[in-house]
């Protein structure tokens, strides 16, 4: 499985609704960011779209990460729990 590559971005926030898009790819997600026009559900949205939009880049960052960590043989739970965060983005199970 491979994912629509980065960088994404939030984009076209309407309706309490926020698109992610890629830089070859429209609007491919769409994150509810309120459901009943309270503020904080529009924050907390919101704040789940950038996670999202920032996904391709955490993936790299872990991923260079975790090679540092297998060449040290340092921090071995740390590394157990990249791989974790690894395999699940590629939608496999542990």
């Amino acid at each position: 499985m491979t994912h629509t590559q980065g960088p994404w971005a939030v984009s076209n926030y309407y309706a309490g609704k926020a698109s992610i898009s890629g830089e070859n790819w429209g609007g491919f997600a769409t994150v509810v960011t309120r459901l009943d026009g309270d503020e904080n559900e529009y924050s907390e949205g919101l704040a789940n779209a950038h996670l999202i939009a920032a996904a391709p880049d955490l993936l790299a960052a872990l991923t260079s990460a975790l090679d540092a960590l297998d060449d040290s043989g340092e921090y071995p739970e740390t590394a157990r729990l990249a791989r974790a965060a690894i395999t699940k983005s590629r939608g496999a199970r542990k």
